[in-house]
């Protein structure tokens, strides 16, 4: 559908109407979908004065003597309801979608140094002598802050050409980034110290990066920039004949002359194909596409997209010739969906665009109608298969602060920062929170009382889980911030080791030292498992589960599933327990039933250093100290010193790339394989045999614009 616009200018050529999908120009004859208008009023200085949207409400905007934007205020009406651009009554919290306000003041260069929501929360900001932001203050109050959501600062420094190089959060935590001499990153630096390095070529395109675990992945371009190759845990390049399943792997994509992506090729070589219309619109995907023999079925699974004349689609049709297509208005908002199975769901809209009515084809007991506050906030929800209507309040900032249905009314409260402290229900009483400056949950209160803590690592990571005085649960992570470990206050111990890949490969759990299970993970280049060895209790009882191997396309997804009821040794918790095995599609999908916790014994965790370098002993994570774990030594590794932090890389500016070495002995010479093609995708192409007719914008009418008036400066 041809859509046409109309717009009104005033005598200084203003902009004061804009009509969309004209018909006459009166909202009063037509559907939501057409003469869809929004105002535009000016003061006497030519300064906007307000906007008016189609539902007739307006947005007022107040100017100090300078003309600086000083207040804004949302849904203006007057003290007797009338909508209007200036003269808005005062905001009352008891009415939070009326006459909303959000103050800014300046300072006297110009600068907004204060901004004030309209309950009265004020954000500062600070700058240096060049007008450089230093520091921002969220509900800043005078004095020091009482508690943890007052006065919560974060705060940046400036090299001398005005680069940012560190941050401080709430909490005091300092990141940062260096810089090379062209302006770009080459070091960031996290709250743990753990640093990741980047490199970039003479284009300033970058080339590599580098995790703090020394992980390196190489991307290499073409003539035109566009990234054709990535390798991921980059050794030399190769993939050679007893190359590991985690070590250069490498995907590739192919363009073609318009810049289109019409190929990737990922890891395990499989392709993937995608055709266009001449409107760069995409027609179709095709997974593990080939042109000859199938090595894995299901082979060339294409769904294949359709659109209308406005870039809407219209339908789907996946590999199965299963179709579900799509009904727009003339607005473009989606008035039909139907399914594969033909069931039509059909969707009704005001002049907003918001829904108010969904057709659910069930059956009308199951259609729901939707209304809506006057700043555009869902406040109810009607459905015959609800136990009754649901209706939400909310505060002048948005925040939920009541919802009300069959089952009776459930409560929300705030801090002064907008977290959630409190939740009371009907039915089961409440729920508190708090947190610390960081805005991390520190703490949840039960109905009952009960109250379980949380604490942090420097870098925001859960470190513990605590009741009173007893650990509940001890988390610890490796160099590269991956969990490392949890220890559970019934003397558990789960490990978890990854591959240089940073894929799940062992889970092993221990109770008071005694070995409980382990599961050894085989995954292949695609990272999909092929293999799970799993042992249970102190004597070995090794499973080995040969898997078919797994297709992960939309259309089949090959999954195994191993049952079996398992003894163990005297001691095990997990005795007589029915472990299942599932293996799928999902990398991380962890077997067995490990959720347990048997008995609730309290262990005595003497753990008294940060575990980033739990599993390792290299130059990165420095000297060994011992702690103990239910009296059991246990060997972790304290974080190295600055002078063992990895050197900055100054980049080199040619067109290839400087990678890190990668320590791995090998005879052949390094070679990056090329993205080849035998074949080329074939793009339809789009024919037209008919000339749209437009029709001519004609107006006999002059809309009234409200008069702007000004009574106060």
């Amino acid at each position: 559908m041809d859509h046409e616009r109309r717009e009104t200018s005033d005598a200084l050529g203003r902009s004061t109407e804009t009509i969309r999908n004209y018909v006459d120009g009166n909202p009063a004859t037509g559907t939501t979908d057409t003469d869809i208008i929004q105002t535009t009023a000016y003061d006497a200085l030519g300064r906007m004065q307000g906007s008016q949207d189609a539902l007739g409400r307006w947005v007022s905007q107040q100017y100090d003597a300078l003309s600086r934007v000083t207040t804004t205020i949302a849904n203006c009406r007057t003290a007797g309801g009338a909508a209007v651009a200036t003269g808005c009554a005062a905001f009352a919290a008891g009415v939070p979608d009326l006459n909303v306000p959000s103050t800014t003041h300046y300072d006297a260069l110009d600068r907004p140094f204060e901004q004030v929501d309209a309950l009265g929360h004020a954000t500062r900001s600070s700058y240096d002598i060049l007008g450089q932001t230093t520091a921002t203050t969220r509900n800043y109050v005078v004095g020091a802050p009482a508690d943890s959501d007052t006065n919560l600062t974060t705060s940046q420094t400036y090299d001398a050409l005005g680069r940012v190089v560190s941050q401080t959060n709430v909490l005091g935590v300092v990141t940062g980034q260096s810089y090379d001499a062209l302006g770009r990153v080459v070091t960031a630096t996290d709250g743990e110290l753990r640093v990741s390095r980047m490199g970039y070529d003479g284009s300033g395109g970058q080339r590599w990066s580098e995790t703090p675990d020394g992980h390196v992945t190489v991307s290499l371009v073409d003539g035109l920039g566009r990234v054709t190759t990535t390798i991921q845990n980059y050794q030399d390049g190769v993939v050679g004949a007893n190359e590991p399943v985690d070590q250069d792997l490498i995907t590739q994509t192919v363009y073609d002359v318009a810049g289109r992506r019409v190929a990737t090729i990922d890891a395990a070589g499989r392709e993937t194909r995608f055709t266009y219309d001449l409107n760069d619109q995409l027609l179709t995907v095709t997974e593990n596409a080939t042109d000859g023999a199938c090595a894995l079925p299901p082979c060339n699974v294409t769904t294949s997209y359709a659109y209308d004349r406005a870039g809407n689609r219209l339908s789907i049709i996946d590999a199965n010739l299963h179709t579900r297509s799509f009904v727009y208005d003339a607005a473009d908002r989606q008035v039909a969906a139907t399914d594969a199975l033909n069931q039509t769901t059909a969707y009704q809209y005001d002049r907003l665009g918001r829904m108010t009515f969904k057709d659910d084809p069930r059956g009308s007991a199951y259609d729901v109608t939707y209304t809506y506050d006057g700043l555009d906030r869902p406040d109810g929800i009607t459905a015959t298969q609800l136990s009754g209507a649901i209706s939400v309040g909310y505060d002048a900032l948005g925040r939920r602060t009541r919802l009300t249905d069959g089952t009776g009314t459930t409560s929300f409260a705030y801090d002064d920062a907008g977290r959630i402290t409190g939740v009371t229900a009907p039915s089961t009483g409440s729920v508190g929170y708090s947190y610390n400056a960081n805005g991390q949950r520190t703490s949840l209160t039960y109905p009952d009382g009960s109250v379980i803590g949380y604490s942090y690592w420097d870098d925001g990571q859960l470190k513990d889980v605590l009741q009173g005085a007893t650990t509940l649960a001890s988390y610890a992570y490796d160099s590269a911030g991956r969990l490392g470990s949890v220890a559970r206050a019934n003397g558990a111990v789960t490990s978890y080791g990854y591959d240089a890949a940073d894929r799940l490969t062992d889970l092993t759990t221990r109770v008071n030292a005694t070995p409980v299970s382990q599961y050894h993970y085989t995954l292949n280049r695609q990272g999909l498992r092929t293999q799970v060895q799993e042992t249970f209790g102190a004597a070995v009882q090794a499973q080995a589960l040969p898997l078919r191997a797994p297709r992960d396309s939309s259309s089949a997804v090959a999954r195994q599933r191993d049952s079996r009821a398992w003894g163990g040794s005297t001691g095990n918790p997990f005795a007589a327990q029915s472990v299942r095995s599932s293996v799928g599609d999902s990398p991380t999908e962890a077997p067995g039933n490990l959720g347990r916790t048997g008995s609730r014994g309290a262990p005595n965790l003497g753990i008294s250093v940060r575990g980033p370098c739990l599993a390792r002993a290299d130059q990165a994570c420095g000297r060994a100290v011992v702690a103990r774990i239910d009296h059991q030594a246990v060997a972790l590794y304290q974080r190295a010193t600055a002078t063992a932090r990895p050197p900055t890389i100054t980049p080199t500016p040619t067109n290839t790339p400087t990678v890190p070495t990668a320590t791995r002995t090998k005879t052949n010479t390094p070679t990056v394989p090329t993205a080849t093609r035998t074949n080329t995708p074939t793009v339809p192409t789009a024919t037209r045999t008919n000339t749209p007719t437009v029709p001519t914008a004609t107006r006999t009418n002059t809309p009234t614009v409200p008069t702007a008036t000004r009574t106060n400066t």
